[in-house]
C-alpha cells in the first residue's frame, strides 16, 4: 500500500468491517506509516469518548422504565378531548395580542361613561361601542399579517380551527362580559328599564358584526375586515341619525328593524361564523 491509507478505509478497519485479507493489509502499512497510525489512534480516541458519553447519557433501567408507567397512567382527554380544547385555549391566552385587551377595554369604559351621563340615551352609546369593539377583535385574531405564530399554527397538528375557535372564545367573550358590565351599570344608574333593555341594544349586532368581521378577515385579510366591519357598523349609526335628515323616515326605519336582536340576526351570525370556520385553514395556506 503506497502513500496514506484513505481515511474511510481506516474507520472501516477500526470497526471490524473490512474483510480479512484487506484488514491484514491495512494493519501492515499501519506498521510502517506513522501518519496513518496516528489518525487511527485519534479515530480510536473519538470512539472510546463517544462510547462512554452514550453509556453516561442512556438513562438508567428503573428510569425509563417509571417514565414509561407515567405515560401509560396519564389521563386521556374525555368528553370528546375537551381537555385538549381546554388546553389549547389556555395556550392561546399569551398568543392574542395584548393590545386587544386594553383597547377593548378602554372602548367600552367610554361607552359605559358616555352612557351613564346620558341617562335616557344611555343604552344607544352602549349600542354603537359594544359592536364595533367585538368587530375590530375579530380582525386581530387571524393571518401572517397579525399572528406572529401563523406559521406554527398552519404546521402544528392542532387544527387551525381549534385554534381560531379557541381565540374567538377569548376574545369575544372577554368583550362580552365587558359589554355586560357595562349594561348593568348603566341600568343600575336608571339609564334604561332593566339589563336586558340594555343588553338587547346590542346583543345581535354583537353577534353579527363578530361572525362577518372574521370571516372578511379570513377572506380577505385584518385591513379589509376593519373597513368592511366599520361599513356595516356605520348602517347603524345611519339609522340613528334620522333626526338630522341623512336618512328618509322609512330608511331610517328599515335599517333600524335590520338591526336588532332577533333570531334572524342570530342565526345570520351563525351561517357566517360557520363559513370563517369553514374556510380558516383553507386560507391560511393559500395566504
Amino acid at each position: 500500500m503506497e502513500g496514506h491509507a484513505d481515511v474511510g478505509r481506516l474507520i472501516d478497519h477500526i470497526g471490524g468491517r473490512l474483510p480479512a485479507g484487506e484488514s491484514a493489509g491495512v494493519t501492515r502499512h499501519l506498521e510502517e506509516c506513522a501518519g496513518c497510525a496516528g489518525e487511527v489512534a485519534a479515530w480510536q480516541a473519538v470512539s472510546l469518548g463517544t462510547r462512554q458519553a452514550a453509556m453516561s447519557l442512556a438513562p438508567r433501567p428503573d428510569a425509563l422504565d417509571a417514565l414509561l408507567g407515567r405515560a401509560a397512567r396519564a389521563p386521556r382527554p374525555g368528553w370528546g378531548g375537551l381537555g385538549h380544547a381546554a388546553a389549547v385555549l389556555a395556550g392561546q391566552v399569551p398568543l392574542v395580542r395584548r393590545q386587544i385587551w386594553a383597547a377593548s377595554a378602554v372602548m367600552l369604559a367610554l361607552g359605559a361613561a358616555i352612557a351613564v351621563t346620558r341617562r335616557e340615551q344611555g343604552g344607544v352609546a352602549l349600542a354603537l361601542a359594544a359592536p364595533l369593539v367585538a368587530a375590530l377583535g375579530m380582525v386581530l385574531i387571524y393571518g401572517r399579517e397579525v399572528d406572529p405564530g401563523a406559521e406554527l399554527v398552519a404546521a402544528s397538528v392542532t387544527p387551525v380551527r381549534l385554534v381560531l375557535i379557541a381565540r374567538l372564545v377569548l376574545v369575544a367573550g372577554f368583550d362580552l362580559v365587558l359589554a355586560v358590565a357595562a349594561s348593568g351599570l348603566v341600568a343600575m344608574t336608571g339609564g334604561a328599564d332593566g339589563l336586558w333593555a340594555v343588553v338587547s341594544g346590542w346583543l345581535g349586532p354583537f353577534a353579527l358584526l363578530c361572525s362577518l368581521s372574521l370571516l372578511m378577515a379570513v377572506w380577505w385579510g385584518p385591513g379589509a375586515s376593519a373597513l368592511g366591519a366599520l361599513a356595516v357598523w356605520s348602517l347603524d349609526v345611519l339609522a340613528r341619525a334620522s333626526g338630522t335628515g341623512v336618512l328618509s323616515a322609512w330608511q331610517a326605519a328599515a335599517l333600524a328593524h335590520l338591526w336588532t336582536t332577533s333570531a334572524a340576526m342570530f342565526a345570520v351570525a351563525a351561517t357566517l361564523l360557520a363559513a370563517a370556520l369553514f374556510f380558516a385553514p383553507y386560507r391560511m395556506r393559500l395566504a
